[in-house]
């Protein structure tokens, strides 16, 4: 018997003696031998987000939720929160303009499609902001999108940094997050560039990557440390494979043998063997087609080709994915005068 399934023994005692702590300390000591080890995940409450186990505020601020006076909200919930009425009123009565408008717009009338269009094109409030995002950010329809990106490029101030960005690293379509990152103002550089530092450590490497190039654009030395870091990155991915099926013999005695490698014996034949109900044995075929489906979550360390060429662009150097090579460099040269942006 492995270490591991000692402590899965150990956690079901404690659970059925109801000792709750001692029983988490012998499942997180499972997931110490094997952090992949599902059952131990789900007894400690944690939950599959995408590829990787989560626990429960792990996986609700990935999903973009905030702890909030013990509570989870949304950002737009706890802005809201923090919005004077004013501002809510002035914000709910832009939600009902632009959710007139933008109907209009999508609508057959021609002269209303066109009123509409008209009407959205001159917003240059931001309070319209929130009900452009709620409304248009993530529509079916591209172009709606791509309308969507040129609206908040018209608007000054940091309210449509966020929203811009966000497009700019999310959208399926290329030339929308082009423009999207094309929309983001020099005098809004900072802000998002603080946000696209943020995002070179986000799980999916895609995400990094695209981050990574929005940062050769809008980035300056503050963006070249996490630059070096984002180098390489390790990511998880869900791989699903399939396996020869198992097929089983179970002996007149009770003994188990596998044709092959299995996890175990179907748990109503294992019953009857055990209790002497198949004098003669019995054969257990595997299924239709020979096979199983299985899924495995294997990681994986990836070099980011755009990460380097954005701290070329930025220092003029190059030092290929050497991390520590970069690290000493940079150091030896923040308080210089030969940094070349």
């Amino acid at each position: 018997m492995c270490s591991s399934d000692l402590h899965s023994e150990l956690a079901e005692w404690c659970r059925k003696n109801r000792l709750t702590r001692q029983r988490d300390e012998q499942l997180e000591q499972i997931l110490e031998i094997n952090p992949d080890h599902e059952a131990a995940h789900r007894g400690l409450g944690h939950t599959l987000h995408g590829p990787k186990w989560m626990t429960r505020h792990e996986a609700m601020l990935a999903d973009g939720y905030i702890r909030h006076n013990g509570r989870y909200v949304t950002q737009q919930e706890l802005d809201l929160l923090g919005k004077t009425q004013d501002r809510r009123d002035a914000e709910q009565q832009w939600t009902e303009k632009v959710r007139l408008w933008f109907g209009w717009a999508d609508g057959h009338h021609a002269a209303r499609m066109a009123k509409g269009v008209h009407n959205l094109q001159e917003i240059r409030d931001p309070h319209a902001i929130p009900a452009l995002v709620r409304i248009m950010a993530e529509h079916d329809d591209p172009e709606v999108r791509r309308f969507f990106v040129r609206l908040l490029a018209k608007l000054d101030g940091p309210e449509p940094v966020a929203p811009l960005v966000h497009r700019s690293l999310v959208d399926s379509v290329s030339s929308i997050r082009s423009e999207a990152l094309a929309a983001i103002d020099p005098s809004q550089h900072k802000m998002a560039m603080a946000l696209y530092i943020a995002s070179l450590q986000n799980e999916l490497r895609l995400i990094v990557r695209r981050a990574a190039v929005a940062l050769s654009q809008v980035g300056d030395r503050n963006a070249i440390t996490p630059l070096i870091d984002a180098l390489v990155t390790q990511h998880r991915y869900r791989v699903t494979y399939e396996q020869r099926a198992p097929s089983y013999g179970v002996g007149s005695d009770g003994s188990i043998g596998f044709a092959n490698n299995t996890s175990g014996l179907p748990a109503n034949i294992e019953g009857l063997a055990r209790t002497g109900q198949l004098p003669y044995g019995a054969v257990v075929l595997p299924p239709a087609g020979g096979t199983v489906t299985k899924t495995t979550i294997v990681k994986r360390r990836e070099r980011n080709v755009e990460v380097l060429n954005a701290l070329k662009k930025l220092t003029n150097q190059n030092f290929g994915f050497d991390g520590r090579t970069w690290h000493l460099w940079w150091a030896a040269n923040q308080n210089g005068s030969d940094w070349a942006p």
